[in-house]
């Protein structure tokens, strides 16, 4: 439109922002305004230099050096009242608050309410000089209410209504830049960052939050325990805690828990950590050795015997008593000694340990000696497809097993084990299930070889199972001792490679089936490489989405191996995004899936030719197909002329 522009006005500099409104659009440069409308161009002159332009409720808002905030009213810029104290500000962006006020941010003073009365006043007081430091570049308000704040130095925060930090993200803790220039929420709640260099997407729509080594959480997580003060979480390197209410603060270790941490939780009044070095007490930072034997897996306080804890290590048991309030070492029982990580009590009294590759362990224990008075082995003999991969977990007020083909529960008239018909109904017989939890609500989480989801409890007492939502965080799990732990508000922590995956479920992901696939580029190789398709067709100089007959391209035969690139419009897990092609008259089906966003064909004879493309993302869900017709024309010698 520039050329369409009287002669004295074509030599302006950048336009910073372009609004739209309706039929009208706004170019706002530092110098002039140029309002398009219906073919016509009218030109804003402010009278003093401009700065950033911003359009709050169809309104045009201009901050304009020494004057301050100005609304464009017939033509003119006029100040709104209170604009002046902007005057000498560099006001960053403007967004509609409550009650009619705006809320301003600024490059180097902060962030400001202005009531409709023209009083300004600071926003969170408490935050305004970290707000000064960090060079507020832009601003934009959430869907959910919650504002995002895009910064020159520290990053990106989100932020609550009233001014409280939510979430801190800056280089090295969730991004790669420090520098924010723009902001934009999408339909589905993520985010999307202009970075000083390249681009970000953070899914806050999503119901996953990594917590790993960004948030000083170093190592594979095991463990994890929530009071309603602190978050005690174990890796492979020790103990953690952090603030339970303040999450963007960073995890502390708590010395002497170096090493492999397998469990935490609280037994009596005492919060208790098992650890490859042995049990210790946790109070607050502090960790006491209450036994040394090595191999500390888990605790269990047995039904009727308040006073009697029970402890798993890698070679039988240990018993705790009670003494001035704190569990101490009683001693270990004679008569078994096999790995005990997972162990369950029925109804009846009896413990069930369950080993990896042996079977499963039934004891008889006498309590109030302190002694064990039977050991029964149940195995492939007694109704288990084999003698692997078995464990035991309480839910639903009954154990269940697993095993490495099925869900099992122990028939007591049959002495032996039966497929259990709630998991068999709704995974199948084969299932291989390798940790289960039940949260307050009766929902059963679980994990497996291949599955990973959550079976729903309804409100009349049936299930329904959830594996989709969960896919896209397999690949961040353990690959041995797959854990995951129930807090007390229900939320789940995931155990991943690298910290845990968190899951809250009261955050409902708004999630579209929009998976579309385009082909980006194609191009030749031969004696000259040549790229004849960049992503877009073009008819009578408007972009069209279909390939017309004039769009075919015709290769000579010099040029016959054929090039494509092609992406997919799913940003969730885009690592996991997986295409599939095939190229009529050459290839006779569909290829495997692969993740490879790139395919050639060389050598090719002449003829028509047309290149099919779709993809699968990880919820499995299939786009459409691309496709791009084009011809190889015969060797001369090959021509009907010839």
């Amino acid at each position: 439109l520039a050329d369409s522009l009287p002669d004295k006005f074509r030599n302006f500099d950048e336009t910073w922002n372009l609004f739209l409104d309706d039929d009208k659009v706004y170019f706002c440069t530092f110098s002039n305004i140029f309002i398009y409308d219906h073919n016509a161009i009218s030109i804003i002159q402010p009278e003093h230099p401009a700065e950033l332009s911003f359009f709050v409720n169809r309104e045009l808002l201009v901050n304009v050096r020494g004057l301050g905030l100005t609304k464009l009213q017939d033509d003119r810029l006029n100040l709104v009242q209170g604009g002046d104290y902007f005057k000498d500000i560099g006001i960053s962006s403007v967004l509609n608050a409550y009650d009619n006020q705006y809320l301003i941010s600024t490059f180097r003073e902060g962030i400001f309410i202005m009531k409709s009365s023209g009083e300004v006043k600071p926003w969170n007081e408490s935050l305004q000089q970290y707000f000064r430091q960090a060079n507020i570049n832009c601003m934009v308000r959430l869907k959910n209410g919650n504002y995002a704040i895009g910064t020159q130095n520290f990053g990106l925060f989100i932020l609550t209504e009233k001014g409280e930090t939510l979430l801190h993200l800056t280089s090295g803790q969730g991004l790669e830049n420090r520098t924010v220039l723009s902001l934009l929420e999408d339909d589905l709640q993520n985010l999307w960052i202009g970075n000083n260099n390249g681009l970000a997407y953070i899914e806050l729509g999503s119901s996953f939050t990594e917590i790993n080594e960004e948030m000083g959480l170093p190592g594979t997580g095991y463990s994890a325990y929530l009071t309603s003060s602190h978050l005690y979480v174990g890796t492979n390197t020790g103990l953690y805690v952090r603030s339970a209410t303040d999450k963007t603060q960073p995890f502390k270790f708590i010395e002497g828990t170096r090493g492999q941490v397998y469990h935490i939780g609280k037994y009596g009044d005492d919060l208790l950590m098992g650890h490859h070095n042995g049990a210790f007490r946790i109070d607050g930072d502090k960790a006491t050795s209450i036994s040394p034997v090595p191999g500390s897996w888990i605790f269990l306080v047995p039904k009727n015997a308040d006073e009697v804890l029970i402890g798993g290590t890698y070679d039988g048991l240990q018993f705790f008593t009670q003494k001035d309030g704190h569990w101490v070492l009683s001693g270990r029982p004679n008569g078994f000694s096999e790995s005990s990580r997972i162990m369950e009590q029925d109804r009846d009294g009896s413990l069930w340990i369950a080993h990896g590759y042996k079977g499963v362990y039934k004891l008889e224990l006498d309590l109030d000696k302190l002694e064990i008075k039977k050991v029964s082995f149940y195995g492939a003999d007694k109704g288990f497809p084999s003698n692997i991969l078995i464990n035991v977990y309480a839910l639903r007020n009954q154990l269940i097993f697993t095993s490495e083909h099925g869900v099992y529960r122990f028939d007591k008239q049959l002495d032996r084990f039966v497929l259990e018909p709630l998991f068999t109904t709704l995974l199948g017989d084969n299932s291989q299930l390798l940790n289960i939890r039940e949260d307050a609500m009766g929902n059963i989480y679980f994990i497996g070889h291949e599955l990973i989801g959550v079976l729903l409890k309804n409100s009349v007492g049936s299930y329904e199972v959830d594996r989709n939502s969960f896919k896209k965080i397999r690949r961040f799990l353990n690959d041995d001792l797959e854990n995951l732990v129930i807090l007390k508000n229900n939320e789940v922590l995931f155990g991943a490679k690298e910290g845990f995956v968190h899951y809250d479920p009261n955050v409902k992901m708004n999630r579209k089936s929009n998976i579309k696939t385009h082909i980006r580029q194609f191009s030749t190789t031969g004696e000259a490489d040549s790229i004849y398709f960049y992503g877009n067709f073009v008819e009578r100089g408007k972009v069209v989405a279909d390939q017309g007959k004039d769009n075919v391209i015709e290769l000579p035969y010099d040029q016959n191996s054929a090039n494509f690139i092609y992406a997919a419009t799913s940003f969730e897990s885009d690592g996991e995004i997986a295409h599939q092609y095939y190229l009529e008259k050459f290839d006779n089906t569909w290829s495997h899936w692969d993740i490879k966003s790139q395919k050639e064909y060389t050598n090719l004879q002449e003829g028509k030719y047309t290149f099919h493309v779709r993809s699968k993302n990880v919820y499995g869900e299939i786009s459409n197909e691309a496709t791009y017709r084009f011809v190889v024309l015969p060797p001369w010698y090959r021509t009907g002329l010839a």
